[in-house]
């Protein structure tokens, strides 16, 4: 089985990360804050850590399970022209992936 379109994955991550990150972010750093991490930083290192594992063990596999019938749906034989064709499997692997990257990374 193919894995699915890369457009399906982006809106499960998007959809993942909002229901993660923003009560993390809402409630966790007054908790540190109260058990004695006042630094901004440390806090930062803390609820990425917690973002991150909830995302990746709970939120994703939760979402994948609730949605998996969708991501999971066959191709049309659009997926072969562009721009659908860059939604369905991304940047690719040649120099101008590369170059694309690297200005996603420094913008």
């Amino acid at each position: 089985m193919r894995p699915p379109p890369k457009w399906k994955v982006c809106i499960i991550t998007i959809a993942s990360l909002w229901l993660v990150v923003y009560p993390v972010n809402s409630n966790v750093p007054a908790v540190l804050h109260k058990m004695g991490v006042s630094n901004t930083y440390g806090q930062v290192v803390i609820v990425s850590f917690i973002n991150v594992f909830i995302n990746t063990y709970a939120m994703q596999p939760l979402l994948i399970t609730i949605v998996g019938h969708w991501l999971a749906v066959p191709r049309g034989v659009h997926a072969e022209a562009q721009p659908w064709k860059f939604l369905d499997q991304g940047f690719g692997t040649g120099n101008v992936s590369m170059l694309l990257r690297t200005l996603v990374m420094f913008v």
